[in-house]
């Protein structure tokens, strides 16, 4: 949740020293970074070839390193800077440096300075050898050029430099999303989990497309079969089984009436309220949850759905309230958002629904603010169109008091 806060607050966040440090290092000295074209000029193929891999990994573009041989002198590094700068279009350079047999370690960083200097793009030396390189730190330090010990931190740390002046760029103002309280006449939450008729109440008035869902008693089976053929899904009650795999109070793929006779009996015994809809045989499943956690805004948690939630933990977070580019955003950080906008081929999804669904759901938690918990699992998610097959809502024993 703290994450979570600070990401939405476009904090950079590290888990040790070092990498603290060398951010520090890289953000002080260093302009904005706008774009991703790096160029790499190194006397090392090795090293260099390790950051470029780790320039893909972090999605920075490099074409081919400049790599000026173990033999280089300080002349010949100082002619591939020149040659490198001529290329406007490049955004930020690394140059590798390692201490061997030819190189003139200072020499060649007072190239890099004369060079660099006045250009207003981050410009990161990696120079490789330990205390041997301690002088020609000094050279670039003093004229405000930043040192990374290794290359890959060096492009780890300017990946960050980019992301970080790149979405601020893009930023937005906190959104704004929040109308006046929906009408519904008559209906009162009550302390705890809602029954499905109050959560049917709630999505009609605040557009979500529940999949058809009907009480069933011994004397309508048979007319609710023929009404929604199969396969169908029996289920207790939200109010009466929260965990239904748990508690055997779902059963899913029942293809005759035969079957469905049998597990609505056994329903039947434990449970006074079940539950019987049509199964939806194909679609992506998508998560989405709603709480509202002590002294925070409510959390909106969206991502791929379905039994295995917790285990594939592919999902986004963020405050509410939310509007349509900051509901695009947070899809986009899941794996199921990379796959319904069209990956390896796959047509892309009309995303529309989708979106729709999650602004309501916000909108429906904050004009409820006795509601604690929200958890859609799963929206079945076609091509044009989403489906909540199940639904739980849950409100407090008295309303929390506002921020």
């Amino acid at each position: 949740m703290i994450k979570t806060a600070l990401t939405q607050a476009g904090c950079i966040q590290v888990d040790n020293l070092e990498a603290f440090t060398g951010l520090l290092e890289i953000f002080s000295l260093e302009p904005p970074l706008v774009d991703n074209d790096l160029v790499i000029v190194t006397n090392a193929g090795g090293p260099g070839i390790l950051a470029a891999d780790k320039a893909d990994a972090v999605r920075l573009k490099v074409e081919r390193p400049t790599d000026v041989r173990g033999d280089a002198l300080a002349e010949q590094f100082n002619t591939a800077f020149r040659q490198v700068i001529k290329d406007k279009i490049k955004d930020a350079f690394l140059i590798i440096l390692t201490p061997q047999t030819m190189t003139q370690l200072e020499l060649t960083c007072q190239a890099v300075v004369k060079q660099f200097k006045h250009i207003k793009k981050p410009i990161v030396v990696s120079l490789l050898g330990g205390e041997i390189t301690a002088k020609a730190k000094e050279i670039l330090r003093k004229n405000r050029i930043a040192t990374i010990d290794f290359p890959q931190k060096a492009v780890d740390y300017l990946s960050i430099l980019f992301q970080y002046w790149h979405n601020r760029l893009k930023q937005t103002a906190y959104p704004v999303r929040q109308s006046s309280l929906i009408k519904v006449p008559g209906l009162r939450l009550q302390p705890g989990q809602q029954t499905w008729q109050q959560i049917k109440i709630l999505a009609k008035a605040y557009h979500l497309p529940l999949v058809a869902t009907k009480i069933v008693k011994e004397n309508s089976l048979l007319q609710l079969i023929k009404e929604f053929g199969f396969p169908l899904v029996l289920k207790a009650d939200p109010t009466e089984a929260l965990h239904r795999t748990e508690k055997k109070a779902l059963f899913l793929n029942l293809n005759s009436a035969k079957t469905v006779q049998k597990y609505f009996n056994q329903l039947k015994s434990r449970f006074t309220t079940i539950l019987i809809q049509p199964q939806i045989r194909s679609g992506h499943e998508l998560f989405i949850g709603v709480k509202r956690p002590p002294s925070f805004p409510p959390l909106l948690t969206i991502g791929s759905g379905g039994i295995y939630t917790e285990i594939y933990q592919d999902v986004g977070h963020t405050f509410l309230p939310v509007n349509k580019t900051s509901a695009l955003k947070l899809l986009a950080q899941t794996k199921l958002g990379q796959i319904l906008q069209g990956a390896r081929g796959l047509p892309p999804t009309n995303l529309r629904p989708v979106i729709d669904l999650i602004l309501n759901v916000s909108q429906l938690a904050l004009n409820f603010p006795q509601i604690e918990e929200i958890n859609i699992n799963p929206a079945i998610i076609n091509q044009n169109k989403v489906d909540i097959v199940d639904i739980k809502i849950s409100a407090y024993e008295e309303t929390p008091r506002r921020l």
